[in-house]
Order: structure tokens, then sequence, then C-alpha cells
């Protein structure tokens, strides 16, 4: 049965029914890749589910991260427990996709609703793609090509001594990452940088920084590129960190808010010019059109991510490859050896 896929706003957020994240079978799973691919943030009501099927719910998008600060659910290490009380306030009330500090940052989360507060404790969404899309030529001309340092130390750090801050920067030195990332499955180049992980803009002054980072955030807070998702006891709201950045409210003192996260690892962000090779995927499931590969000359890293591009696709398509046989046969033995068919003829020597 297929699932019902209802649109929060045009770009950005959909309601999800006909799930049930207890039971995902193989189609209904990559119905709900494509609709995270195409809305960026989903949200799933009334999901009475135990803890151990929240995560094996996540496990089905990848591996699943244990977050080296954040507290942890006894028991289930990869589960990042949020709570919010009268005597402890608490709320992501700042503009961020999750764990930028890593070399290797989260492709999504996948957030439940524990304990819901009578009114406020939303939590808002950006589409960091339509933010790009915004912003002047003479401002995508300045950013494009930076990179930003991200380091953990800058909100995490501030909880550890000055020892334990050494130590885990031993183990998460500060990553290098573009300003501006292409979504490795859409193609899509969003915005990456946030004031909470941001040390600074390579190669710019401490002014020059703050004023990109804040150019940046101000696109974001545009209300025409985000929505807002009201939470009930069992939502589950996933989102996709490489096409959206989230802010929780924290408008609900003294109720207690307490949410349960798990996050799917995610790889390392690049820049448009830094991919190999294009990957446009035809469907969530199957089929990629692959640009910037010349077949006549392919190097071994192309050729290793054409054969994970195949392995990941099934099927690829490279369009206008004027190749002579020769280079048609060349190609098709860097993947193995070629067969002689028995029954078909041949007359041109090939």
């Amino acid at each position: 049965m297929a699932i019902e896929v209802r649109p929060i706003t045009a770009t950005l957020g959909a309601e999800i029914s006909g799930v049930d994240m207890a039971d995902v079978s193989g189609e209904t799973l990559e119905q709900l890749r494509k609709a995270w691919l195409d809305h960026k943030v989903l949200v799933l009501r009334d999901q009475h589910i135990s803890v151990e099927e929240h995560i094996a719910f996540g496990r089905r998008f990848g591996d699943l991260e244990v977050h080296p600060f954040a507290v942890g659910k006894k028991g289930y290490p990869e589960v990042v427990k949020i709570k919010s009380t009268a005597e402890y306030q608490y709320a992501a009330n700042n503009w961020h996709s999750d764990v930028t500090w890593r070399a290797e940052p989260s492709m999504g989360s996948i957030l439940r609703g524990v304990v819901i507060p009578p009114a406020g404790g939303d939590t808002c969404f950006a589409d960091t793609g339509a933010a790009y899309q915004r912003l002047s030529q003479e401002w995508k001309d300045r950013v494009d090509p930076l990179f930003a340092i991200h380091d953990f130390s800058m909100t995490f750090g501030q909880r550890l001594s000055d020892e334990e801050r050494a130590e885990k920067q031993a183990l998460y030195p500060p990553a290098r990452h573009p300003v501006i990332r292409t979504h490795p499955e859409t193609g899509q180049r969003t915005i990456y940088t946030n004031r909470s992980f941001v040390r600074e803009i390579e190669g710019c002054t401490p002014e020059e920084s703050a004023e990109i980072v804040g150019h940046l955030e101000r696109q974001i807070m545009n209300p025409s590129v985000q929505c807002r998702i009201r939470w009930g006891v069992d939502t589950f709201v996933m989102w996709d960190n490489r096409a959206v950045q989230h802010f929780a409210t924290d408008d609900f003192w003294p109720e207690t808010r307490h949410v349960e996260r798990v996050t799917v690892v995610g790889d390392a962000p690049f820049e448009e010019d830094t991919m190999a090779i294009g990957i446009h995927p035809l469907t969530a499931s199957i089929g990629a059109e692959i640009t910037g590969v010349d077949l006549a000359a392919i190097s071994a890293d192309t050729a290793e991510e054409l054969r994970k591009a195949w392995l990941d696709h099934k099927v690829l398509v490279l369009r206008d490859q004027h190749i002579s046989q020769e280079q048609h046969i060349a190609f098709g033995r860097l993947f193995g050896d070629l067969e002689v068919h028995p029954f078909t003829e041949n007359d041109d020597g090939h």
C-alpha cells in the first residue's frame, strides 16, 4: 500500500500516514526514502513503538552514531535524551544542523516526542537549499569557494574541564567543511554554517567570519524557507541534516519537554567542484544519470566511484559519450573480463 504524503509547504516538510514504524516493508521503506529526499522533513504521528523499534527503524537508513557529549538513554547508547523541566531548562534554541563538528556529520535525525508540554516546544525547520537560492549572485560568488572550521568546543566544550576538552579534541579535531555543501543524493547546494559550531571561515578575519555566518543565518531565518512542527506524544520527526537546519523553541517553561533522538551516520560534506562524478537519481531505489565522466579517459578513482554508484543505483546512464568501439571495450574491461556471446552474430570484427 502506498504511503500518504501531505506536504506542509511547497518545498519543505510533509505529514506521513499509512506507515507503521514497527513494521516497515521494503516497498514502504523506499517510499519513505524518496519522500525524505523530496520533502527533507517528515512527520509520523501516533507511532506507539518501543525504544528498540525506534532504534531498528533508524538503522533501516544507515548506521547510528553514539553522541560523545549528549546524555544517552540508559541501556541505549544510540538514543540521545533531551529533557527540559522547571528545574533544568534546555532547548536547542539556535539554528543548526546536528554534529557538524564531526569529519563526517550526520545524514539525518529521527526524534520522538516522549513528554510534550500542553503549549509551546515546537521545532522550526529551514530549507538550507531554498535559503541558498535566495542569496544574491554577489553573495553566492563570495561564499561558494569558502570553507568553515567547525569545532565542538564552541558549544559542548564549555561543559568540560581543560583536561577533558583536550582529550576530546584529540578524538574530534576541528573539521573543515565547505560553507556551501552539495547534497550527495539530490545535487542541491545548501548552506552549511551555523553559529553553534563554526569557529571561523578559513582565510577570513574574525570580523569577516562573523559577517558571513550572520548573513547566511539571516537567510535561514526567513519564514518563507521554513516550516514549524507541533509535537505530540509518540510523534516522530525525521529530518535530513544535509538539507535543513532546525531550531527548538523554549517557550514552555515551567512544563516538561522530553524528546529522544537517534541519528544516522553521514559522510564528509563536499563542494560541487570536488565531486568526481555527478550522480542524479532517477527514482529512490533504481537508476541514476551520471555526469562528469569521460568514458575514454577513466581514472582509477573515477572507476571506483562508478563501481559504487552502480551498486547503489543498479542502472547508470551516461549521455553524449562519443567514443570508439575500442574505447567501449576498454571501458567494459575496467569492471572485469568480457564475454563472447555464443549465439549472436558480429560482423564488424569486435
